[in-house]
């Protein structure tokens, strides 16, 4: 369900849909906490991700979103 936006090609999640990231194993050393950041337009919203297993975290997309950032707190 991509759309291309410019050169960037941008991915709709519906909402409740589990998204997944793999992060860096260097990342995990200090214990880093991870989140998503949702953005559009209804608003924005965090969400804490889990980790899953390995490097893989996941977190449930809120609410309809075209845009999603991943951090590292």
């Amino acid at each position: 369900n991509a759309t291309l936006v410019g050169a960037a090609q941008v991915v709709l999640y519906p909402e409740n849909t589990t998204i997944y990231v793999t992060v860096h194993s260097q990342w995990t050393v200090d214990n880093a906490r991870f989140a998503a950041y949702f953005f559009g337009a209804n608003g924005d919203t965090w969400a804490n991700m889990t980790l899953v297993a390995g490097n893989i975290y996941s977190t449930v997309v809120p609410g309809e979103t075209g845009k999603v950032l991943f951090s590292a707190v």
